[in-house]
């Protein structure tokens, strides 16, 4: 069984994949990682070179052989969420967290150099939100609020894993 980290950009997906997998005795794989050392060039150079549906597509095999591992902590990335597919093959192995970050604190120290999506238009992340956050909500088995720290938020997950049945 994998356990699966959704949310928005800035979120803290990674950061918390991370700690929860240490907590755990998983391992931490990233999604947007995964794709970057397949493809031999950064997400920005993906969007750039070969354009959106193209990243999706590497994204989709990124999910499938992610959701083929087991005992990974896997975060993903901020739109994997747009793809059914993609949440029909992480589902399969894994339990889905969606980390709630309130959109007025996702564009705190956001680094929008490595985020092509976030560039285009007026406001670019309000945008995304209200697009995602139904599909997050749709998609998840739990939620939790990214307001503590990290090792409080990964302690408290683990704890309602074990409560789930999810771990032991």
């Amino acid at each position: 069984m994998n356990i699966v980290i959704i949310g928005m950009p800035n979120s803290g997906k990674t950061t918390i994949a991370h700690e929860l997998a240490r907590m755990l005795g998983y391992r931490a794989i990233d999604t947007d990682r995964m794709i970057e050392k397949k493809a031999g060039m950064s997400i920005n150079e993906i969007f750039e070179k070969y354009g959106e549906e193209e990243f999706r597509k590497m994204e989709t095999a990124a999910c499938k052989k992610a959701a083929s591992l087991d005992r990974r902590v896997i975060a993903t990335g901020g739109g994997t969420v747009i793809r059914e597919e993609n949440m029909i093959y992480l589902k399969q192995h894994g339990y889905v967290i969606y980390l709630k970050r309130p959109l007025e604190f996702l564009m705190t120290k956001l680094d929008t150099s490595r985020r092509p999506l976030l560039r285009e238009g007026t406001d670019p992340m309000a945008r995304l939100y209200k697009e995602r956050e139904p599909l997050f909500e749709k998609y998840k088995d739990m939620s939790i609020k990214t307001d503590k720290s990290v090792f409080l938020m990964c302690k408290e997950l683990k704890r309602r894993l074990k409560v789930q049945g999810v771990i032991k």
